[in-house]
C-alpha cells in the first residue's frame, strides 16, 4: 500500500485530547497568528513534558466504489521517571498492555490469555516473540507522544483558521484551529490530503484531529484508489502531572498464564495453547458420560475440533486416522470434540466411516475454553499434560507438521515423523 507520509502520521498516532480538565492547563501567551508556529510551539510542550498520560479514541472510515471499512482504535500511553511507563491499545484484533515499574516489565496480551515477565535490565518482554496484529495498537500508543512531539516537523507552512468550540467528553473548550496540506510539506507531493487540527487554548495540546486523503491499494499489479478519513479525540492528556504508583502495577487476570515467551501465531501449531498446560475440560460423550482430558495425564493426547458441516474437517479425518492407526498401539489417544447441533449426527457420520476413536459433544463450553479460531482445529498434549502443538489459526496446519511434532514425543515415536519429498527422479529432497 502506498500511502502520503501525511497519513501516516495520523494512522499510527492520530492526534487529539480533552479541552477542558487539563493537567497542562495554564494559560499560555498569546498564540502565533501563524499556523506552523503554534504547532511547533504546541509540540515542544510534549517534548518537554518530564512525565504525561495521554488517551486518546481513533475512528477510520476506508471507502472505495465497492467497499466500506471503518475500525476503531483506543490508546492509552503514560511514562514517569524511574523507568516506568504503560502502554496499552485495543483495537477488533484485540487488546494488549506493556507496562515498567521500574524495576520489572510486563507484556499481556488479552487475546491469548499469556503475559510475559522479566528484569526491565533486559529490556521489554512484549518484544519476546514473533509480532502479531493484536500488538498494533500497542506499538502505536508506545508513539504517541513522539508524534505529537514532531507535530510540526514535517512542513513548511501551515494555516490558521478561525478559532471555534469544541465539545470533548460533554465539555466545551475553546480552541485554536489549524490546518495542513500536502503542499505544505517539505516533501513535494502531488496528493490531495489534508488534516485539521483542534488545540486547546489553554493547555496548547491537541483537542482533536480530522484527516482526510485518498490511499493507493495495490491489488496484483493494479493500483486502486479509495478514500479515508480519519478522526481521532484525546480523552485525557496529563503533561508533567504526578502518576500515581499503582498505575504502573500489573496484576495479572486471573485466566493469564505466565509464559517465557508469546507463541508465534504465524507459525503451523504455534497457536494460544502452545506451550501452556492443557486446559481443564469436562468432556461429554453423545450417552451424556462426562470425561476429564486430565484424566488422560501420562499419554499423549490427540484433541481434534470438528463438525459434519465443516468441509475442511471432513477432509483432515482419514489422515488423523492413518496417524492414529500408527501411533494408537504406541500409546497415543485421539479424541474429538464435534461441534455439531445435535450429537447424533456427528456419531452417527464416525460409525458410517469407521472412525472408532471417541468423539465428544461440545454444547458451547469447550469453545469458549479453547478460544473460537475456527475448526477444524488440532491440539497436541504431550504426557506432561503441555501443549506441544496447537493448529490454532491454522495457517500451514496439516498432517504433515502434526506427525513431526508426534514424533518428537520420544523415541517409540519417532518412527512416525513424516516421509522426505520425493523429486521426480526419485531422490528425497
Amino acid at each position: 500500500m502506498n500511502k502520503h507520509p501525511l497519513a501516516g502520521l495520523a494512522v499510527a498516532a492520530i492526534l487529539a485530547c480533552t479541552c477542558a480538565g487539563q493537567s497542562a492547563g495554564q494559560s499560555r501567551t498569546t498564540a502565533p497568528s501563524d499556523g506552523l508556529a503554534l504547532l511547533k510551539r504546541v509540540a515542544q510542550h510534549y517534548a518537554d513534558a518530564k512525565s504525561y498520560r495521554i488517551e486518546l479514541v481513533e475512528e477510520r472510515a476506508t471507502t472505495g466504489d465497492l467497499y466500506r471499512n471503518w475500525q476503531k482504535t483506543i490508546m492509552d500511553a503514560a511514562e514517569a521517571p524511574g523507568n516506568r511507563y504503560r502502554y496499552q491499545g485495543e483495537s477488533n484484533f484485540g487488546r494488549a498492555l506493556l507496562i515498567a515499574d521500574g524495576t520489572n516489565v510486563w507484556s499481556y496480551r488479552e487475546s491469548v490469555h499469556l503475559y510475559t515477565k522479566q528484569p526491565i535490565a533486559l529490556g521489554e518482554s512484549g518484544k519476546a516473540g514473533t509480532f502479531n496484529m493484536d500488538q498494533n495498537a500497542l506499538m502505536n500508543s508506545q508513539q504517541l507522544r513522539k508524534r505529537l512531539a514532531a507535530l510540526a516537523q514535517h512542513y513548511n507552512s501551515a494555516t490558521r483558521l478561525a478559532d471555534q468550540t469544541v465539545v470533548v467528553n460533554g465539555a466545551k473548550g475553546r480552541c485554536y484551529v489549524v490546518r495542513v496540506r500536502a503542499a505544505d510539506m517539505k516533501r513535494t507531493s502531488d496528493d490531495t490530503a489534508e488534516e485539521t487540527f483542534w488545540i486547546d487554548k489553554k493547555s496548547e495540546t491537541v483537542v482533536k484531529s480530522l484527516q482526510h486523503g485518498r490511499i493507493h491499494m495495490m491489488n496484483g499489479s493494479a493500483s486502486v484508489a479509495e478514500d479515508e478519513e480519519t478522526s481521532a479525540t484525546y480523552t485525557r492528556i496529563e503533561l508533567d502531572a504526578q502518576i500515581p504508583d499503582q498505575f504502573f502495577a500489573f496484576t495479572p487476570p486471573q485466566d493469564a498464564a505466565l509464559v517465557d515467551q508469546f507463541p508465534n501465531l504465524m507459525k503451523p501449531g504455534g497457536g494460544p495453547l502452545f506451550g501452556r498446560p492443557a486446559p481443564i475440560l469436562k468432556l461429554k460423550s453423545g450417552s451424556g458420560e462426562l470425561v476429564s482430558l486430565d484424566s488422560f495425564r501420562g499419554k499423549p493426547v490427540i484433541l481434534d475440533v470438528w463438525a459434519t458441516w465443516c468441509q475442511p474437517c471432513i477432509k483432515a479425518l482419514p489422515q488423523l486416522a492413518s496417524l492414529y492407526a500408527d501411533a494408537k498401539d504406541k500409546g497415543l489417544v485421539l479424541l474429538s470434540v464435534d461441534q455439531d447441533e445435535e450429537a447424533s449426527s456427528a456419531s452417527a457420520f464416525l460409525a458410517k466411516n469407521g472412525y472408532t476413536w471417541a468423539n465428544f459433544h461440545d454444547d458451547g463450553e469447550i469453545a469458549k475454553t479453547l478460544g473460537s479460531l475456527g475448526i477444524p482445529r488440532t491440539i497436541l498434549i504431550n504426557p506432561q499434560g503441555t501443549v506441544v502443538y496447537d493448529s490454532g489459526n491454522l495457517v500451514g496446519a496439516g498432517e504433515n507438521q502434526l506427525r513431526s511434532e508426534v514424533a518428537k514425543l520420544g523415541p517409540d515415536y519417532a518412527s512416525l515423523a513424516p516421509k522426505p519429498a520425493r523429486t521426480e527422479c526419485g531422490a528425497s529432497q
